[in-house]
């Protein structure tokens, strides 16, 4: 059995490997471990074995090994001998995963000089560049987008919405769906966004990704339609109606800003569709005031404005989360005079005010 054989490759066993060799185990055998004796052998070369390890997936030859080690000795050392860079066997929650799905550092870079395909995507609609975004890996998508790989490809993915009850019933239910997903989506990670997200962003969009791609939801009553933008504007709501399958309670930080300002120099639309009124929603005061508000200035600076075609909804909304806290009265003073620059007359809305509980006196500095 590979299982034995392998067994001596991790026990650091020379001739118990000979012993089992010649015994006629097969060298090319798959252990129940899911690793061929040669995988097993470079895994075991490696330094950071747990890391590695975690890393692969459930069954993959030795180039996948190699993939995930980021050696690019090791992956042309494999190839000279016969293995594949486009090799299919591994797998993983029952897709395909290719060798460069995996790969990090020095090994991407072999992989792509060595002719592996940079767009092919598995079963589950994941390619090399996808897999490279959701680890978070820099360089391997940025080596992967400078050699081609589709920064457009669509695939599905899970989504939470907000809808109406119906049938005569008040009130809304959240629903997991099925909308349209794209490198994009993944790179801000359906909206959650990480640290890295704003350099994925640029990536992208050096590659002339459409910042203002639409994306839908199937099989909805509903025809919801949104931009990336919108998903995590929305996402850091307290009633999101749409946000990513696995969202938490998400605020505004810097990682938002970043991410944001690069999807605004990119060409984002800040007016359509309208997303400053998920901004001015909640209560205050805001916990994340100062990233929620740079948010607005950005838009601000970026051409957003509102008229009488504009609707009502972000000052409702402001008017609405305003609280009788000292704290919340320099909130509301800032953001309302955002949305005034934006072309907000607040003359027209003194019934609300005094309805929200604003002072006259916070009206005059408003």
């Amino acid at each position: 059995m590979a299982d034995n054989l392998c067994r001596h490759i991790e026990g650091d066993n020379l001739y118990g490997v000979k012993e089992a060799i010649k015994a006629g185990i097969s060298i090319n055998q798959y252990s129940a471990a899911g690793l061929t004796p040669l995988g097993t052998a470079i895994l075991y070369l490696c330094l950071d074995k747990a890391r590695i390890r975690s890393d692969l997936p459930e069954v993959c030859a030795a180039i996948h090994c190699a993939s995930v080690t980021g050696s690019a000795d090791l992956i042309r050392l494999l190839v000279d001998h016969g293995a594949d860079v486009n090799d299919p066997s591994g797998i993983e929650y029952g897709a395909q995963i290719l060798p460069l799905c995996l790969s990090i550092e020095d090994a991407t870079k072999a992989l792509i000089e060595l002719g592996a395909d940079v767009s092919r995507r598995n079963a589950s609609g994941f390619t090399p560049l996808l897999h490279a975004m959701a680890r978070e890996d820099i360089a391997s998508t940025r080596l992967l987008v400078a050699n081609g790989a589709d920064v457009e490809i669509e695939r599905m993915a899970r989504h939470r919405i907000r809808i109406e009850l119906g049938n005569g019933t008040e009130g809304t239910e959240e629903r997991l769906v099925e909308g349209t997903s794209s490198p994009l989506i993944v790179a801000c990670h359906q909206g959650r966004l990480r640290p890295t997200s704003f350099e994925m962003i640029k990536i992208l969009a050096s590659a002339g990704v459409d910042v203002n791609r639409r994306y839908c939801i199937k099989n909805t009553e509903s025809n919801v339609r949104f931009t990336v933008l919108s998903l995590i504007c929305s996402s850091r709501t307290p009633t999101p109606f749409i946000k990513g399958a696995h969202a938490r309670n998400d605020q505004y930080s810097e990682k938002e800003v970043a991410a944001i300002r690069e999807l605004i120099t990119a060409g984002a639309d800040v007016n359509n569709p309208p997303i400053i009124d998920y901004l001015c929603q909640g209560e205050m005061p805001f916990s994340d005031f100062e990233s929620r508000a740079k948010v607005m200035e950005m838009l601000l600076e970026h051409g957003l404005r509102l008229d009488s075609q504009s609707g009502r909804a972000p000052q409702l909304s402001l008017l609405k989360s305003f609280t009788k806290h000292p704290e919340a009265e320099i909130h509301l003073i800032r953001m309302a005079a955002v949305l005034a620059k934006a072309g907000t007359r607040w003359d027209l809305y003194k019934t609300e005010m005094e309805l929200a509980g604003v002072l006259a006196q916070l009206y005059d500095q408003i």
